[in-house]
């Protein structure tokens, strides 16, 4: 029963909490910079009927130029605020380049 109960809260913490904790932890501790966004995708999901895209980008640092990407939610009455090829703000993880998430300062 333990097992269980414990699986369970495993699961719901990787799906709902940890993003959340990794968000604010790369806005307090990430590495500002600049990425350009190469491709746009749906991911089928959507919170509040308002749906998740994931960015594929570009990122010059300094190990190079490399490809990560992060997951965003927009408003399902806006159009999307990212087109392929511009420049959006980013914060990179210090400890893992690919972890990176969109700079809302």
């Amino acid at each position: 029963m333990i097992l269980v109960f414990g699986g369970m809260g495993r699961i719901l913490y990787k799906i709902l909490w940890q993003p959340k904790f990794n968000t604010k932890r790369l806005q307090k501790t990430g590495i500002a910079a600049t990425a350009r966004i190469l491709k746009i995708e749906e991911t089928d999901i959507a919170v509040n009927n308002n749906p998740q895209i994931k960015l594929i980008m570009s990122v010059t640092g300094e190990g190079g130029v490399y490809t990560t990407s992060c997951k965003t939610i927009v408003s399902k009455f806006k159009p999307i605020p990212y087109e392929t090829g511009t420049e959006v703000n980013i914060k990179i993880d210090p400890n893992d380049e690919k972890n990176v998430i969109l700079d809302q300062s």
